[in-house]
């Protein structure tokens, strides 16, 4: 029987992307990739699920529960797919990440946020300038 990493290593060798591409994707260091898919580790869950979007695979896969690595996903054309390759910081992949796994709602009041945060500078380089 295949474990948690043989089965994250088989997927990633499958989307034919290296191990430092796939721990960028995920915003960890290939060390830490290396970890989980030797066994050493296993990832946590909110990692699993990251994994299982980026490598097109079902998290039931991922965890042993079936045997098929397809994910089941919508006929819709992929937005990403027309986007060029883009270098992204680790801290934008994580926000990348995470703003992927949000729902609806979560994405909602993360722009809410960020949208104060960005007034909130802007105000202080305004008041900085003027003064």
């Amino acid at each position: 029987m295949h474990t948690i990493g043989q089965r994250i290593r088989s997927a990633r060798e499958n989307a034919k992307m290296t191990a430092r591409e796939l721990a960028k994707h995920l915003g960890v260091s290939p060390t830490r990739l290396s970890n989980w898919e030797s066994g050493t580790n296993r990832p946590r869950a909110e990692y699993i699920s990251s994994i299982s979007r980026i490598l097109e695979v079902s998290t039931d896969y991922l965890l042993g529960i079936t045997a098929k690595n397809q994910l089941q996903v919508s006929e819709e054309p992929s937005i990403y797919s027309s986007i060029p390759n883009i270098n992204l910081t680790s801290d934008e992949n994580k926000l990348l990440s995470l703003w992927r796994e949000a729902s609806y709602d979560g994405q909602q009041a993360a722009l809410a946020v960020l949208s104060t945060c960005v007034d909130l500078k802007k105000r202080r380089e305004e008041e900085t300038g003027a003064g």
